[in-house]
C-alpha cells in the first residue's frame, strides 16, 4: 500500500509541477521584447564625439616650397632665378588660439615662423660686363613669419575629418648668401597668404593630439619692387595644450 501511495503522490507533484511550468512560460511570452532590445541597444551605442576643449594647439609643419615668381632689387648685378627654386624643404613652428564655436565653425587665431634654405647655382648678369655671364653658387634662406585668422569646421557625420581656411598676412626674410661677398643680400617681403587644410583625426579619446594636417599655402608679394610668389605642400601634427 505505501508503494502505491508513493506513486500517487510523484505523480500528483508531476502534475502540478507541469501547471506551474506552464504558468511561467506563458508568463514569458506576454512580457514585452522592446524592453530587451532597448537594453541591447543601450550596451552597443557608442559615445558621440565631442570636441576637448583647449585653451592653445601647437602644430609643428613639414613643407616642401615652390617659388615660382622672384625678382629682388640688386645693385650692379642680376640673378636669374627662374626654374631653380622648386623643392625647397622649410619647416614652421604654429601657434593656435581658438576663439569659439558656432553651428559646427570654429574661429581661432594663428601665429607662425618657419625656417628654410636652398643651395643651387644660379646666373648672375654683372652689368659692368653685361655681355659676360657668371654662375654663382648661391644659398637662400627663407624666414617666414605670419598672423592668419582660421575657421574649421566639423560636421557630426564625419568628425574625423574637418576642412578648414586660413587668411592671413606676414612678412618673408630672405637671406642671399654666396662665397661672393657682392651678392650678399638681406631682403624683407611683405605677403598675404591663403591655406586650405583638411584636418583627420579627433580629438574626443586622446586629450593631447588634435590630429593630423595636410593642405597647400599660397604666398604672393605686396611689395612694388620685390616680386614673389610661392607655394607649399604641407603637413602638420597637432598638439593640444
Amino acid at each position: 500500500m505505501r508503494r502505491f501511495q508513493t506513486l500517487e503522490t510523484l505523480v500528483g507533484d508531476f502534475r502540478l509541477n507541469r501547471v506551474k511550468y506552464f504558468a511561467i512560460a506563458l508568463l514569458l511570452l506576454a512580457v514585452p521584447h522592446s524592453s530587451f532590445a532597448e537594453e541591447s541597444d543601450e550596451q552597443i551605442t557608442l559615445p558621440v564625439p565631442r570636441s576637448v576643449p583647449r585653451r592653445f594647439e601647437f602644430s609643428p609643419r613639414l613643407s616642401v616650397v615652390s617659388i615660382t615668381s622672384l625678382g629682388l632689387p640688386s645693385s650692379g648685378y642680376q640673378i636669374d632665378y627662374k626654374g631653380k627654386n622648386e623643392g625647397l624643404p622649410a619647416i614652421q613652428l604654429v601657434l593656435t588660439r581658438p576663439l569659439g564655436e558656432w553651428r559646427g565653425l570654429t574661429a581661432a587665431l594663428e601665429a607662425s615662423v618657419g625656417y628654410g634654405s636652398r643651395t643651387g647655382n644660379y646666373d648672375v648678369l654683372f652689368q659692368e660686363t653685361p655681355t659676360a655671364n657668371t654662375t654663382e653658387k648661391v644659398t637662400l634662406h627663407w624666414l617666414p613669419f605670419s598672423f592668419a585668422s582660421k575657421v574649421e569646421y566639423r560636421h557630426a557625420t564625419f568628425p574625423y575629418v574637418r576642412p578648414s581656411l586660413s587668411l592671413g598676412i606676414g612678412s618673408l626674410g630672405l637671406l642671399q648668401r654666396s662665397q661672393n661677398k657682392a651678392l650678399n643680400e638681406s631682403y624683407g617681403i611683405p605677403f598675404v597668404m591663403f591655406s586650405p587644410r583638411l584636418n583627420f583625426m579627433d580629438s574626443t579619446n586622446v586629450h593631447w593630439l588634435g590630429g593630423f594636417s595636410f593642405g597647400a599655402t599660397i604666398l604672393q608679394s605686396v611689395s612694388p619692387t620685390q616680386a614673389l610668389r610661392a607655394t607649399s605642400l604641407d603637413l602638420s601634427i597637432q598638439i593640444l595644450m
